[in-house]
């Protein structure tokens, strides 16, 4: 104590009284929470986590709350002069939208485009925590990938949106809003699980369970201030199902197969076909019947516009195996210039690619275009998968 001001230290906590004001300098501020807290930084790099109010209370010797009692903050970069509130509290100290890089992308094709990359990411292991040795191991993701850009070439597409701008009624604009909470909240279900199991396998077995966000304390906020958040109650607040207990209980043996030492990348995939199909087709089941079938494929208007769709061709929803929203730009095209072909003429029926893919594409194994698979007419969307689940299990490549 000193001069009328004094620094209580007791097992309680810290308090700073002073009849003055308060002038914080330091070449850096550094305030370190419990161990087991999650901290960030805010705007005066302070940390930043729940159970921290982000406030300092100033009170007089006697405990009395200092009013309106100017006080500053400051270290080289910056300095913060405010006033105390009747209670004797500061300003509340709120994050540097400098520093949080984190941001949900406003657009609906530019989101879309980035869950593509993401989920690119992940299957080649360039995200936190991957693994080059067990690039492919995340089987879904690639095809994950290519699935997103889809979506965001549909939302780019011509037709998507000049029928939003001049046909202004839900059966033509609410099929985009699902569409686009679909594509985000599947991204929200099945990129976390990945990141886990990533980071630790065990911790994933053992927290796989607990997974609830409607129990979740640190970010709860953000969760519900995300668009569609009213959704998480039909897709049971992305709890674990026995779809993901399945797809990842099969990763254990195939990086076991990836691991293997002076093997070729090829000889690894050709050995652990059977169980990356079942994993991929595990979280198809996952992504299609527990999330977007319940988000999306569910609403009339969806289906109506679907089965437009499936009779004019447009937008185009094949799937390219490519960067490219186009399906033209991966098919190959006739090399002959004559007006009547020869069926009979192996050079009149060559096809050859153009473009940008001129000497690329035909170099690779298979071609990247990928004709529609037929599904039979069933009845309802369950019956399908409930096909595809019977022939998952009884297919192997």
């Amino acid at each position: 104590m000193a001069g009328g001001s004094q620094i209580s230290i007791t097992k309680t906590g810290i308090t700073i009284t002073t009849n003055g004001k308060i002038i914080y300098q330091a070449q850096q501020h550094e305030l370190n929470g419990p161990a087991s807290l999650e901290r960030g930084i805010d705007l005066k790099g302070f940390p930043s986590h729940e159970p921290y109010n982000e406030k300092f209370k100033l009170v007089l010797p006697s405990g009395e709350a200092m009013s309106n009692i100017a006080y500053q903050i400051s270290n080289n970069e910056r300095s913060y002069v405010a006033l105390t509130d009747n209670e004797g509290l500061s300003e509340q100290i709120h994050k540097d939208p400098r520093k949080n890089h984190y941001k949900l992308e406003p657009g609906y094709e530019a989101r879309a485009k980035r869950i593509a990359s993401v989920y690119a990411k992940i299957y080649l292991e360039r995200e936190i925590h991957g693994n080059k040795q067990l690039m492919g191991r995340y089987y879904w993701m690639g095809l994950g990938a290519f699935a997103s850009k889809t979506v965001a070439a549909i939302f780019k597409h011509g037709l998507t949106a000049w029928g939003y701008k001049w046909i202004p009624i839900g059966v033509v604009r609410d099929p985009v809003h699902s569409f686009a909470k679909g594509n985000l909240w599947l991204f929200m279900d099945i990129a976390p699980w990945h990141y886990a199991w990533s980071m630790s396998a065990q911790s994933f077995n053992d927290c796989r369970e607990i997974r609830n966000v409607s129990k979740f304390t640190h970010i709860k906020e953000e969760i519900r201030n995300l668009p569609w958040s009213k959704c998480l109650p039909t897709i049971k607040h992305l709890e674990s199902t026995p779809e993901i207990e399945e797809a990842f209980g099969y990763l254990p043996k195939i990086e076991s197969t990836f691991k293997r030492k002076g093997k070729p990348r090829r000889d690894n995939f050709l050995k652990a076909k059977n169980d990356l199909f079942k994993h991929l087709m595990a979280i198809a089941v996952q992504e299609q019947l527990n999330i977007l079938q319940k988000l999306v494929w569910i609403d009339w208007k969806v289906q109506a516009q679907a089965t437009l769709q499936k009779y004019t061709k447009l937008p185009d929803s094949t799937l390219v195996l490519s960067s490219d929203y186009s399906v033209e730009a991966v098919k190959p095209v006739r090399d002959s210039n004559r007006i009547l072909p020869s069926a009979y003429s192996p050079q009149d029926q060559k096809k050859v690619y153009v473009g940008r893919h001129k000497g690329v594409l035909d170099k690779l194994p298979e071609s990247v275009y990928s004709t529609p698979m037929h599904i039979p007419k069933c009845t309802t969307t369950t019956a399908v998968w409930n096909g595809l689940e019977k022939q998952r299990k009884n297919t192997t490549i």
